[in-house]
């Protein structure tokens, strides 16, 4: 019986001594270790004044996403290209996808500065740092 007692005491203190599951550590998420907590999003003036009629450049697989001045929207990736319209909403910029191999319906998302970058937010987390921004190029002028 004290053979019993003394293993269990000593599972008690060893468990006492363990981390509880709430305080383990947990690895950062792999798209990027940026805190996002608390980020000002871009008022709706100041955002317009951004993306309207311009090319972002986005960190993650090099995409480019294009907000044409007419509400049309056009992006390519590594793996795709997907086509649609924008609008916004508040705040946020939201694109309604007509075409594309692996987008379907919408998405919104925010963008902020955090430190010196302007980073494009997801309204379900994802984000991208945006690598640059530059003005739509004018169409070539039709022939007469």
């Amino acid at each position: 019986m004290k053979r019993i007692l003394v293993l269990a005491s000593v599972a008690l203190v060893s468990a006492c001594q363990s981390p509880s599951p709430n305080t383990a550590s947990v690895p950062a998420s792999s798209m990027t270790t940026l805190s996002t907590a608390g980020f000002d999003p871009l008022p709706n003036d100041a955002l317009k004044t951004l993306i309207v009629g311009k090319v972002l450049h986005l960190g993650k697989g090099n995409s480019v996403a294009t907000y044409f001045a007419d509400g049309k929207y056009d992006s390519v990736g590594t793996k795709d290209h997907s086509t649609g319209t924008y609008a916004f909403e508040g705040d946020k910029v939201c694109v309604h996808f007509m075409a594309g191999p692996t987008r379907k319906g919408s998405w919104c998302g925010q963008i902020a500065m955090i430190g010196t970058d302007y980073w494009l937010i997801a309204t379900n987390g994802d984000r991208w740092k945006v690598k640059s921004i530059t003005p739509l190029a004018e169409p070539a002028p039709k022939p007469s």
